[in-house]
């Protein structure tokens, strides 16, 4: 009776360390994948957010180009177009 509990003793042992294993492979997956995940978010998320800070200016100095060429009529001779052409 009593070597039937020391063998179940030592299987459940046994047991208890796979499923310590198991569980430290799992958590190492899962901590793997939030690192893998951040990374992607770096590098495609942070290169599109920088370049809408650089191009910020162009297009401003864009929009103001714009602006300019709508208040002109699209094209029509100003009255300074018309000093420089004479």
């Amino acid at each position: 009776m009593e070597e039937d509990l020391k063998q179940i003793l030592e299987k459940n042992s046994q047991d208890v360390a796979e499923i310590k294993k198991m569980v430290k492979g799992i958590k190492n997956h899962f901590i793997r994948q939030e690192i893998y995940q951040w990374l992607i978010i770096i590098l495609f998320v942070a290169p599109v957010i920088i370049a809408g800070f650089m191009l910020w200016p162009t297009l401003v100095n864009l929009s103001d180009q714009i602006q300019q060429i709508l208040s002109n009529g699209l094209g029509a001779i100003t009255g300074s177009d018309l000093n420089s052409i004479k």
